[in-house]
């Protein structure tokens, strides 16, 4: 009788620890993880309230401020480009045409080089991102990756000079 209580426990202690693994514990978690959670996302971001929407948010921040972090050395350029792109698609479909304020958000709070990283990656950024989001959004995202070239640009500038002024 004792042996199968201690057992339950033991079973309920892993069920629990199971539920709040954190998703940066291996790379592979984490990009099974990310991926899960970008798709779950663009599956369903029309009908998130703006509550689910903070904890999506909290998530991300998550994935970009730790994961992404502690194993960009490790990511082939082939995973850094596909997380950027489900970055990207996440941030449209949280901001839509908005896209622009909230990555230089994150730019700044997670210290995050968006345009040097995609110059690293991509032979063409321009085009590749316009070529990617067109597939996903139709030609109505054309407007929006030319402002957010831009808006990356000057963003990028911004907080150069801001670093350096506060050197």
């Amino acid at each position: 009788m004792m042996n199968r209580i201690w057992m339950v426990f033991a079973l309920i202690v892993i069920m629990a620890s199971a539920c709040t693994i954190d998703p940066c514990l291996t790379k592979g978690q984490f990009l099974n993880a990310y991926n899960n959670f970008t798709d779950k996302v663009s599956d369903a971001h029309e009908d998130f309230s703006k509550q689910e929407w903070e904890e999506k948010d909290e998530e991300m921040d998550h994935f970009v401020d730790q994961c992404y972090q502690k194993y960009e050395d490790k990511l082939s350029d082939e995973e850094k480009k596909d997380f950027w792109i489900k970055y990207f698609k996440y941030k449209y479909d949280r901001h839509g045409r908005s896209v622009l304020r909230a990555i230089e958000a994150d730019m700044r709070e997670f210290g995050l080089e968006i345009d040097e990283e995609l110059d690293q990656l991509f032979d063409n950024p321009e085009e590749d991102l316009k070529d990617i989001f067109r597939e996903v959004y139709g030609d109505d995202i054309e407007k929006a990756l030319d402002d957010f070239k831009r808006g990356i640009e000057d963003i990028s500038e911004k907080i150069k000079a801001w670093l350096e002024e506060n050197k």
